[in-house]
């Protein structure tokens, strides 16, 4: 059970794992869990840990992969969105030996296992994380503990299957938009929280947010916007 963060602990650790995140999310990639497990995860974590503490958000660490699956193995479709959300959403995410390379395999936990890199930067999970990463250190309200901004639910029409909120400081507003099961939905966004104009991550096309705006997204879609100083 985690415990309120201390100033002991604070000076002992930079940052701390999030089993409870890892498991929230592989929970409501197989269908175990809903939007609303994620609301209670970053309900609880926020009253459980102090702001300047830095939670690791991860799809995997070495444990995770030798003992419980890979990643595609326990996010299944899931694993994109997922990612996603471990980058934009409060927490700082791991980057795990091979996750770049797409390894699909589980590491031997004590003998040495070369990863193999022979996908290069074609690895299209590689190129994810590359535009993940750009954005977080292009947008402020996306840095990590007390530097970043905590997530604003966004209320919208259908909140068991659509997660949907705001992180804003100085400025800087991104809106983050993820269906959390595995079928399509169209919800409206009953809240003036997300109204503005942004650029849409990747691709930065530039995209209005009206309100009361319809969204539609496929299974395990998601969507990132982002507006104000870089």
């Amino acid at each position: 059970m985690n415990a309120p963060l201390g100033p002991a602990r604070l000076r002992k650790f930079d940052a701390t794992y999030s089993w409870d995140w890892h498991n929230t999310t592989k929970n409501v990639a197989q269908g175990k869990g809903s939007t609303t497990s994620l609301y209670g995860y970053y309900a609880e974590n926020e009253s459980l840990w102090r702001e300047e503490a830095m939670r690791m958000t991860y799809i995997e660490n070495h444990e995770s992969n030798a003992w419980e699956s890979t990643m595609a193995e326990n996010y299944g479709d899931a694993l994109y969105a997922m990612t996603g959300l471990s980058f934009a959403g409060e927490g700082l995410p791991l980057i795990h030996n091979g996750l770049e390379a797409c390894n699909a395999k589980r590491l031997e936990f004590f003998e040495k296992d070369a990863i193999d890199w022979s996908q290069g930067r074609g690895c299209i999970y590689g190129l994810l994380l590359e535009q993940l990463i750009e954005l977080c250190k292009s947008k402020p309200a996306l840095d990590n503990g007390q530097w970043g901004a905590r997530m604003q639910k966004v209320e919208n029409s259908a909140p068991e299957q659509l997660l949907s909120w705001v992180r804003q400081k100085d400025g800087n507003k991104v809106l983050g938009l993820f269906k959390m099961s595995d079928r399509p939905v169209s919800a409206t966004l009953t809240s003036r929280l997300p109204v503005g104009t942004y650029a849409e991550s990747p691709l930065r096309r530039e995209v209005t947010i009206a309100e009361d705006e319809t969204i539609e997204l496929p299974a395990w879609g998601w969507r990132l916007f982002a507006s104000g100083s870089e």
